[in-house]
């Protein structure tokens, strides 16, 4: 009987330490250089927010973010809500680097691809801290970040979920006057946390575009089904 007990343990905590696993991480996926302002069709499918609106130009960002859909900045999709700051709990503010950029393919297209839009957020504090929330369990986040109007930037760019950021950058960007898109799979329902560092010799930090790309649904899978059937049969 105590063997039978012991038994009983160990594979609830096996079954309790999968679910956790699988119910929560962020796993980064890596970069993007040749897709630049041309993201529909790559990105966005489930979500995309174009920064910033024209009345947020050197302004501070309201807290929650609202991106504006009459502006053609937003594609709601399964996007429930953004929000953005900087280091220290300072602001965010939008800065618009041209609004008719033309035909220059770094620049994103708007969401109904009529012009591309050449604009960003960053952050008072030089570095950029977003939270966003998804209406999915099972998704991917790409950040699309373009150094419009220098070659220094750079930056530490880190992706997770819960409180603590952790200690080591998912990746470390030298240069991305060109455009760089980041890309983090998400699993479980906590809000994405996103911070862009800014690194040394840089003016500051700047995002001009995130994206949401839903995956399949996390459901218990037929394995997880018996071992639970067969512990409860115990």
């Amino acid at each position: 009987m105590k063997g039978k007990s012991i038994l009983l343990t160990t594979l609830v905590l096996i079954l309790l330490s999968f679910c956790l696993c699988a119910s929560a991480q962020v796993k980064y996926l890596g970069t993007d250089v040749k897709t630049q302002g041309d993201w529909i069709g790559v990105y966005g499918g489930s979500g995309a927010i174009i920064f910033c609106n024209k009345e947020n130009h050197n302004a501070d960002l309201p807290v929650p973010y609202k991106p504006d859909a009459a502006q053609k900045l937003f594609k709601q999709g399964l996007i429930k809500e953004i929000t953005l700051g900087s280091a220290g709990g300072s602001k965010a503010y939008g800065w618009i680097f041209n609004a008719d950029p033309g035909d220059n393919k770094k620049a994103p297209w708007l969401v109904d691809k009529s012009a591309r839009y050449a604009a960003c957020v960053s952050g008072r504090n030089a570095d950029v801290a977003m939270t966003l929330t998804v209406d999915s369990n099972h998704y991917k986040v790409s950040v699309y970040a373009l150094d419009f109007d220098t070659t220094a930037r750079n930056f530490q760019a880190f992706g997770w979920q819960g409180k603590d950021m952790p200690a080591d950058p998912d990746d470390e960007i030298k240069k991305y006057t060109d455009g760089v898109y980041l890309t983090w799979e998400v699993t479980g329902k906590d809000p994405f946390q996103f911070y862009q560092k800014n690194g040394a010799g840089s003016v500051n930090c700047v995002i001009s575009a995130v994206f949401v790309d839903a995956t399949a649904s996390v459901e218990p899978n037929g394995k997880i089904s018996t071992l639970w059937g067969s512990i409860k049969d115990m």
